[in-house]
């Protein structure tokens, strides 16, 4: 049999309960407000106290293709796909 990808890119589809957790908060205040969070509004609604939690989440869902960044990266520049 063969698979079209790897075991390692198969797990990276996989979201971890945190990173859906994120992703549906920043589909929520986007949905309202009309503008991405910022990280410190990110890691608030997550409880956590560090804002490079949230920028290793980030970067796993630019990663898995959940997120974009635009070019220019810019503040509250992360777009959903």
């Amino acid at each position: 049999m063969i698979y079209s990808k790897s075991f390692a890119s198969l797990q990276h589809n996989n979201m971890t309960k945190r990173q859906k957790q994120l992703l549906d908060f920043i589909r929520k205040y986007v949905k309202k407000n009309e503008i991405t969070p910022t990280y410190r509004e990110m890691a608030k609604h997550l409880k956590l106290i560090s804002i490079a939690d949230i920028g290793r989440m980030l970067d796993r869902l630019y990663e898995d293709g959940k997120l974009s960044k635009r070019i220019p990266a810019k503040p509250r520049s992360t777009k959903l796909l």
